[in-house]
């Protein structure tokens, strides 16, 4: 300290002393403002390079916010097909269907079922023809033979592996002539169609009734 001309010794000590304690006092700020710097670049002299990091609570709800989107987005997509899946399900439970008739092979190995299914009033019933194992339900296999508005179904197991289907007058909606699965591996059935089922055109290419 330099003494200064005119002003006590005294006054000079008590000045210098004061500068003294303001310069520490900001010294610590400092050093409190960079150790929080630190810590929220995820370093500190006290920890090293495992320095604790803070995370506020918007970097918190930021995931969470993304997520409720992308959920919200794929059910907004995925809806019309749950709910459609969930009425053909919900039509086929209130839809009354019984056996029609099965008959077994000549080996004894596969039963053919027909299905029938009341689909409600005002509306002809539906058939569907299912080869499965002998004894067993109907699973999950499709039908081979689907016919409408007409008659029902009616098979003849002409031999083994050879099955003849009258579908009468009805409307065929499915025909499958070769069928297979894995419930009975390694064995095939292939199914002719005795008849044409129901004639909708005339001669002339024109429906019937015009």
């Amino acid at each position: 300290m330099i003494p200064l001309l005119g002003v006590p010794l005294w006054e000079q000590l008590a000045n210098a002393r004061l500068k003294a304690k303001c310069l520490v006092k900001v010294n610590e700020r400092n050093d409190s403002i960079n150790n929080v710097g630190s810590r929220g670049r995820g370093v500190d002299e006290r920890y090293g390079d495992f320095a604790p990091t803070i995370i506020s609570p918007a970097m918190t709800r930021r995931p969470k916010l993304i997520i409720a989107f992308v959920l919200v987005y794929l059910l907004g997509i995925g809806t019309p097909y749950l709910s459609w899946f969930a009425l053909a399900h919900f039509a086929q439970l209130m839809a009354g269907q019984e056996e029609f008739s099965r008959q077994t092979s000549p080996d004894g190995i596969l039963d053919a079922v027909v299905i029938q299914r009341n689909p409600g009033a005002f509306s002809s019933y539906l058939y569907d023809l299912y080869l499965v194992p002998k004894g067993r339900n109907v699973g999950e296999d499709p039908a081979s033979v689907s016919t409408s508005e007409g008659d029902a179904i009616r098979v003849n197991w002409e031999m083994a592996h050879f099955l003849a289907v009258n579908s009468g007058n009805s409307h065929v909606k499915f025909f499958g002539n070769l069928w297979y699965s894995s419930r009975v591996p390694d064995y095939y059935v292939e199914l002719t169609l005795s008849t044409a089922g129901k004639h909708y055109l005339q001669d002339n290419g024109k429906l019937r009734g015009q």
